[in-house]
């Protein structure tokens, strides 16, 4: 099945390898224009970029940081105005439980939550402000 997604622009978090980049490869052939956010430019995210060098955009950024976070967003945005959200980026640190160092379990933790569960959120509050603007309600 095709997807038409035209007139599109589609911000993806975790964009530049795995699942992610299968995801911004789908939306890329669905037509849709994709901002994608990372820590890191992966080598095949740099050759997609250069196959779709107006449809494709890439951020480098830290999701511990909500303001990199925010930037992101609105650069992206001034692109062309965001119509979807896809939450893909996570990460697990592996942390030794039977450790009695406990500082480093919870620093690993703090990571974990603060980019699988606060950067996912914040997004979504981002997208949801974008979206009942774009659509002429109030937030």
């Amino acid at each position: 099945m095709h997807l038409n997604l035209e007139d599109q622009h589609i911000f993806v978090t975790g964009g530049s390898r795995g699942i992610g980049l299968a995801i911004v490869k789908d939306l890329l052939n669905s037509g849709s224009r994709v901002s994608t956010v990372s820590t890191k430019l992966s080598d095949e995210l740099e050759k997609l970029k250069n196959n779709y060098p107006t449809a494709l955009n890439y951020i480098k950024i830290n999701l511990l940081n909500p303001e990199e976070i925010k930037l992101a967003w609105n650069k992206a945005n001034d692109i062309k105005p965001v119509t979807g959200l896809v939450n893909n980026a996570g990460v697990a640190f592996s942390s030794d439980l039977k450790s009695e160092e406990h500082n480093q379990w919870l620093s690993d933790w703090d990571k974990t939550f603060a980019i699988n569960t606060r950067a996912t959120a914040y997004l979504c509050k981002l997208a949801i402000e974008t979206f009942s603007n774009s659509s002429g309600e109030e937030s």
